[in-house]
């Protein structure tokens, strides 16, 4: 699924939610655009792509049934249950579910539901609730770094590649704050390459200031 994902033309630049440049075209940190569309709110973040990508690779499985990810305050919002009407009511720190919406179950739907993660969910919630650890060895695409904070960060890796040696490589990609196009990224190390090399105590990465240990792997539940 990762592999398939569409790109847009070569050149395009990265955009927030709200159509403004975030970085042009030629950016040498970046190597490409995913042609995903962006909430139209500042709710898709890093992690929140995170969630989206996870999801719609379930959408397009058939796998709908067990769609599920953890808002912040651990509770656990569920597709179907959205999808047959259930809505969230907030209050407070707390959240109490109640059948008072429309029942649908179509994409429109769905992404109706993942915004409303997204407006819950965040890195905290990501690593400690939704996904469990991977050991580096069992690393593989769809897997991703992520440091929980306010406001932390989270790496996707969209591919996976292994020479007959053994070394590793992996193909990047990232939202970003503010929300924004999902692009993949570029080494800035020297190598320009779309390809970061696993073999090192730890992922270094444009523009996040800190890399990313193997302590840091999660995939999700």
């Amino acid at each position: 699924f990762l592999r398939g994902l569409p790109l847009r033309p070569a050149g395009t630049p990265v955009l927030s939610y709200a159509h403004g440049l975030l970085h042009k075209g030629d950016d040498p940190r970046i190597g490409a655009v995913a042609e995903l569309d962006v909430s139209p709110v500042d709710i898709q973040q890093c992690a929140d792509s995170v969630i989206r990508l996870h999801a719609e690779w379930k959408w397009s499985e058939g796998d709908k049934s067990s769609i599920a990810y953890h808002f912040l305050s651990g509770d656990l919002a569920k597709w179907p249950a959205f999808a047959g009407g259930s809505r969230p009511i907030i209050e407070g720190n707390k959240v109490r579910w109640a059948q008072n919406g429309k029942a649908a179950s179509d994409h429109v739907a769905f992404r109706k539901y993942l915004d409303l993660v997204f407006n819950y969910a965040s890195t905290i919630s990501v690593d400690k609730m939704s996904s469990v650890p991977v050991e580096r060895d069992n690393i593989r695409a769809g897997d991703f770094f992520i440091l929980p904070g306010g406001p932390g960060h989270a790496i996707l890796m969209l591919d996976i590649v292994k020479n007959q040696s053994g070394k590793r490589m992996a193909l990047l990609g990232q939202g970003y704050m503010p929300a924004q196009d999902f692009q993949v990224l570029r080494d800035h190390s020297g190598t320009g390459s779309v390809w970061f090399s696993l073999d090192g105590d730890n992922v270094d990465t444009p523009f996040w200031p800190v890399p990313f240990p193997w302590s840091s792997v999660r995939r999700m539940k």
